[in-house]
């Protein structure tokens, strides 16, 4: 795997996340995707988890960050306000290398980025690990303008103690609950508990893995911010997006009516 890093054999693929206000779109999550020479396309599904428990998962992040970095000033060449950021996953090893946040700041200013345009989505299971020190690594990070997503939320079991604590601007609602919407009242009643919470402590909310529009709907009834999903987009290569927003004043989704 090492070497298909240096072979570039990883791409980055981007799903934008959608203001259910408006349905604009100004963030696009960043996915990465392993192209095989031999295998062809590995799922993420697959060799993430082991990624993750190897010494790869550094270089690895390192490659991500630093070509999402390079893809936001593509994505905003027509737009000097700099209106669109992209989110990048981050692990719990990342987390705990103790130079994680100077060398984000290093590439910030390398590819000389509004701190603003980038944020980090990091799942609750992993926050939870060593969570007094990467509290502290992300309150240095969220001082710089970097926004912090708590992913997969409700999946994990951080008490409200460290949630009001945590210095994090999003709850990604984990996409087991959002599959669920009309299929089981108490799934329903845990997400409207989630969206009343979250904006209680002052935070937005994402919910993942939206398909059908009747879970869009039953999330717009309850106010929820922000929306991710096949629903609205399915993941696509930079190449695109970039055409796209070179074609158009803004990113346009095709598959809803805005």
């Amino acid at each position: 795997m090492n070497k298909s890093i240096l072979n570039d054999d990883f791409e980055l693929y981007y799903q934008p996340k959608v203001n259910l206000l408006d349905k604009s779109v100004e963030t696009f999550e960043a996915l990465i995707r392993w192209n095989h020479p031999e295998r062809g396309f590995i799922s993420p599904a697959e060799f993430i988890p082991l990624v993750e428990q190897s010494s790869l998962i550094e270089p690895l992040t390192e490659w991500v960050v630093k070509r999402a970095l390079n893809d936001i000033n593509k994505f905003n060449q027509k737009n000097e306000d700099e209106k669109y950021s992209i989110a990048v996953n981050i692990s719990a090893r990342n987390l705990q290398h103790p130079n994680f946040a100077e060398s984000l700041i290093q590439n910030l200013e390398f590819f000389n980025i509004n701190p603003e345009r980038l944020s980090l989505e990091i799942t609750e299971t992993d926050l939870i690990l060593e969570i007094k020190e990467n509290i502290k690594k992300l309150k240095k990070l969220k001082a710089k303008g970097i926004k912090i997503y708590l992913d997969d939320f409700g999946k994990g079991y951080s008490s409200l103690k460290y949630l009001k604590e945590l210095p994090v601007d999003y709850l990604k609602i984990d996409r087991y609950f959002i599959k669920n919407i009309g299929l089981e009242k108490s799934t329903e009643n845990i997400i409207h508990s989630i969206i009343n919470m979250a904006h209680a402590l002052n935070l937005k909310v994402v919910a993942e893995g939206v398909e059908k529009k009747e879970q869009l709907e039953f999330l717009q009834e309850l106010d929820c911010d922000y929306a991710q999903g096949y629903y609205f987009a399915r993941p696509d290569t930079k190449e695109n997006i970039i055409k796209k927003l070179a074609e158009e004043d803004k990113y346009i989704l095709n598959s809803i009516d805005n």
